[in-house]
């Protein structure tokens, strides 16, 4: 592990992996090589000019506009979509990827006329309305000339990019949601369609439980290869013992399409909960003492990862760290000065975001990964 704070842009043949969480809200901003990037999610603090990958990369003098490739939006929940509105309308060359079941027309039909927000802050509704309107913008925009302004779908073993014209190469695949974890997302809708709630003027809209739409990413840069969990949790079946066969972690470990190199890195799934949890994420998806990255969730009195899941996840991985502390009492960020070895930038950062970075080299395999934490980011351990 490497803490060196000084930080320089990337290589072309670098990898770089950020994850951003401040403890309500997770982003994640990847270098795939050549200058390129993708978006995975969308988190800012309250006061901060951007959100937390945008202000990154211009912090570091990239601009969004030309680099990022991808913008992937894993689900609905507030906490991983705060910001997504401005993030697309500030990439204007990325395509939009996201599952089927978040611009259904039921879940458009359900936010349409909501009044409060999706878990308690003020957000998710009004971030899914902007990004719709985007959306709509740029297709009606035929003057425009610029590439990927397209709209992708992403689904169980789904290849949704494949650069192998340059060095590194990057091949990105979505591993969820089955089909039918949407059917099950659209009768949720509907059902809250009909019935829609008691002595209330305007629908409160809340995401069904468990996540059945999030979207899990395998990503292979170079010769690394990444695993990101987002918030994918495991459905019971009827006999509530055991994992349906067709859904969550277990849909995933059991298919025989999707990719199968195992990955050296791990976004740990659902803020470590073990509800994201399935034993066969560990032997059959990744490598042998993979890297464990996560963000936590502190929302009221639900702080997760608790114990349990921090001891299980230390016991599996040999290096874990994760973006700010589980207890908002314990945060208390230290002064970092965070240098730069070009053109003596010295940009400010958003206070209090919480911030993991790890780089290697994507086409020399016997190189390890650099770690450097930010913004109260930690070791797992002591968490």
């Amino acid at each position: 592990m490497n803490l060196d704070s000084t930080i320089s842009l990337p290589s072309s043949e670098d990898v770089e992996l950020h994850v951003f969480g401040p403890g309500y809200g997770e982003s994640l901003l990847i270098h795939t090589g050549q200058g390129r990037w993708l978006i995975v999610d969308s988190c800012r603090k309250a006061k901060a000019a951007a959100p937390a990958a945008i202000e990154w990369l211009e912090h570091i003098g990239v601009d969004p506009s030309q680099a990022v490739t991808h913008i992937i939006a894993t689900h609905w929940h507030d906490d991983h979509i705060r910001g997504l509105g401005e993030t697309l309308e500030r990439c204007t060359n990325a395509t939009f990827v996201c599952s089927n079941a978040l611009l259904s027309k039921e879940l458009l039909a359900l936010t349409e006329d909501a009044a409060q927000p999706l878990m308690g802050h003020a957000s998710g509704v009004d971030e899914i309305r902007r990004v719709v309107a985007e959306l709509r913008r740029r297709k009606k925009d035929q003057s425009r000339k610029l590439v990927g302004l397209g709209l992708e779908y992403a689904s169980a073993d789904k290849r949704l990019h494949l650069q192998d014209q340059v060095v590194p190469t990057c091949e990105v695949w979505s591993l969820s949601p089955s089909s039918a974890e949407f059917e099950l997302s659209l009768r949720e809708f509907a059902r809250m369609l009909r019935e829609g709630p008691r002595n209330a003027a305007k629908p409160v809209v809340r995401p069904p439980k468990p996540n059945d739409t999030a979207v899990v990413l395998w990503v292979k840069v170079g010769e690394r290869v990444l695993l990101l969990g987002a918030d994918l949790e495991e459905r019971r079946s009827n006999s509530a013992s055991t994992p349906a066969v067709d859904c969550g972690w277990t849909a995933i470990v059991s298919s025989n399409a999707k990719p199968n190199a195992p990955a050296e890195v791990f976004k740990v799934a659902h803020h470590g909960s073990q509800t994201g949890h399935n034993e066969e994420i560990w032997t059959r998806l990744l490598g042998s003492d993979p890297l464990a990255l996560l963000t936590p969730f502190r929302n009221g009195k639900c702080l997760l990862p608790n114990n349990h899941d921090k001891a299980r996840i230390l016991q599996l991985s040999g290096e874990a760290y994760i973006s700010s502390p589980v207890s908002a009492k314990r945060y208390k960020p230290k002064e970092r000065t965070v240098s730069w070895a070009y053109e003596g930038k010295q940009p400010t950062i958003s206070r209090g975001m919480g911030h993991i970075y790890a780089r290697t080299s994507a086409v020399d395999s016997t190189k390890n990964w650099e770690i450097q934490l930010f913004e109260g980011a930690l070791p797992l351990a002591n968490a």
